[in-house]
């Protein structure tokens, strides 16, 4: 019986701590949504929302993306050649001024398996000034 109460107990205290309402998450974090649902809508203006002007972007350490007009450009640009390009959500981590993501993304609707990527993005003031991404060497690759 103890055991059975302790089971139930746990299953609550996790329906509770993973049950957070739109209104509770921070607004770092819906950033970050903002920033894939603009992917879907392959909106680059909404795409650079929470970005700060001086924004840096990484890819596998190499500074790829700098300012936001830039990056509003290279989402448009990006949007253009990939037209049937999504994302999806599928962890979300927040850890003080950084958010971690993994997120899948598909360039073409025939991409059954879409490719995992990580992004970390560092906050300050409310913006994000950098971002980092982790995503495959093919990615864009023989795709075309």
């Amino acid at each position: 019986m103890k055991k059975r109460n302790f089971i139930i107990a746990c299953c609550a205290l996790c329906l509770t701590c993973f049950s957070v309402s739109a209104q509770e998450e921070s607004q770092q974090l819906k950033i970050v949504r903002n920033m894939i649902d603009a992917v879907n809508q392959r909106d680059a203006a909404q795409y650079v929302e929470g970005f700060s002007d001086t924004i840096k972007i990484y890819v596998d350490n190499v500074l790829r993306v700098e300012g936001k007009e830039v990056l509003q450009e290279n989402r448009t640009k990006h949007f253009e050649r990939y037209p049937e390009t999504r994302s999806e959500i599928q962890h979300l981590v927040e850890i003080d001024q950084k958010v971690v993501m993994h997120d899948k993304v598909w360039l073409y609707q025939k991409d059954y398996e879409g490719q995992d990527i990580v992004e970390i993005f560092t906050f300050k003031d409310g913006l994000v000034i950098r971002m980092d991404v982790i995503q495959s060497k093919t990615l864009f690759k023989g795709k075309d």
